[in-house]
């Protein structure tokens, strides 16, 4: 697997003209082609995508979203968790560069913990936030003030949901059906 993924990184340096065919061949010959799996940059895993609530609360949505006639368990919508907020609203069209570059900086970096889709189209229907005592936090509300701001404008709709120790499947169900 190694030496192919060597021959394929000799093939992108000489596509992109950072060596030619000739010296890609004299490199491989002599096996003088570093290892690109050696590179080191200053990470580490960052662990679980999801917290033990968020976990929690991802399981019980799961739960909720099969669709109780089907058989076969199709949902009713998808989840996905940890969506980019600037997946889902973005800078308007035609606005001034400046305008629109500090729109996109609002959105950058920001996320949203949990995104439920139209399983045939994809479209977001519900947005959900799971709120644990950090957003109480000056800046954890400010944060959370602009994030209901650009849904809202956009059209997006958000749930915010307090963070517990357990969850009940009805009492989200009654909570998504009110959202929605």
């Amino acid at each position: 697997m190694l030496a192919l993924l060597l021959v394929v990184t000799g093939a992108i340096a000489v596509m992109t003209g950072r060596v030619s065919v000739r010296e890609l061949l004299a490199t491989l010959l002599s096996g003088g082609i570093e290892d690109p799996t050696k590179e080191t940059w200053p990470v580490e895993a960052a662990g679980p995508l999801l917290t033990n609530a968020e976990l929690s609360y991802f399981r019980v949505l799961e739960q909720v979203l099969r669709h109780p006639t089907d058989p076969s368990g199709t949902p009713q919508m998808r989840v996905f968790c940890k969506v980019r907020l600037a997946d889902l609203v973005q800078p308007k069209r035609g606005l001034d560069r400046s305008v629109w570059q500090a729109t996109q900086n609002k959105l950058d970096r920001k996320h949203v913990d949990f995104v439920l889709v139209d399983p045939s189209t994809y479209v977001p229907r519900l947005v959900i936030e799971l709120d644990d005592a950090s957003h109480r936090r000056a800046r954890a509300q400010k944060a959370d003030a602009q994030k209901d701001t650009a849904l809202a404008v956009a059209g997006v709709r958000l749930l915010r949901a307090k963070t517990l120790g357990k969850y009940e499947a009805e009492d989200v169900a009654e909570a998504i059906r009110v959202a929605i």
